[in-house]
Parts: C-alpha cells; sequence; structure tokens
C-alpha cells in the first residue's frame, strides 16, 4: 500500500511544480520590466515572468488586484493569477510600447508606455 503513494507523490509534484514555474521575459520585451504608474494603473513586471496589477478603475469584467503570470506579446500584456484568492485574468492592449521621452520641464529622459490608452511611467 505504501509503494502506490510514492509515484502519486512524485507526480503531484511535478504537476504543482509546473504550474507554479514562471517563463522569463523574452529578451525582445526586455523593456517592459520595472514599476509603471499612471492615475489609472500600477504595473510591475519582473524579469522571472511574474507580475502584479492594480487598478482604481472601476470595471466589472477584471480583478482590481493581481499577482501573477505575465505574457508579452506585441498587442497585448496578459497577466493569469496565480492563486485561487487572487484568480483571474487581466489582458491589457498596448497603444504604444515602452519608448524613451524627454522632459521639457526637468529636462530628464524617462520611459513611458500607452496601455487602454493611460499613459504609464517607468518609475525605477
Amino acid at each position: 500500500m505504501k509503494k502506490s503513494y510514492i509515484p502519486f507523490c512524485l507526480f503531484l509534484m511535478i504537476q504543482l511544480s509546473a504550474c507554479v514555474l514562471q517563463k522569463p521575459i523574452a529578451p525582445e520585451y526586455i523593456d517592459y520590466i520595472g514599476e509603471w504608474q499612471s492615475d489609472t494603473y500600477a504595473l510591475e513586471i519582473f524579469q522571472n515572468g511574474s507580475a502584479t496589477y492594480n487598478s482604481n478603475k472601476l470595471q466589472f469584467a477584471r480583478p482590481r488586484n493581481l499577482d501573477g503570470r505575465v505574457k508579452i506579446d506585441g498587442e497585448k500584456i496578459r497577466i493569469i493569477g496565480t492563486s485561487e484568492e487572487e484568480g483571474g485574468r487581466v489582458r491589457l492592449r498596448i497603444d504604444e510600447p515602452p519608448t524613451m521621452a524627454f522632459d521639457s520641464v526637468s529636462g530628464q529622459e524617462y520611459f513611458y508606455m500607452i496601455l487602454e490608452g493611460d499613459e504609464l511611467r517607468r518609475t525605477d
């Protein structure tokens, strides 16, 4: 009887670890890594493929706070929640990818991107 538990436990551990593993950000999307903020969104994307998302936008279709895996392609950023309490998905349309700009008032350069019509600035 005890011998049947060992393969089951190994199988379960492999399945659980496959669900949790993050896929690192692809080199072509390296500019997306960092903390981004606007009046509507706060988004932090990590090198290991995880992200945190917070929004003060009142939309019933999206969670307001989410921690999970991130997938980036040329058109969308997708964040998939990793825990049952914080489950859900967020899809944000990329209107403009991360771009370097010059602030004429402060004289400093900064990165920004436009998601769903909102300009987010990188804060780190």
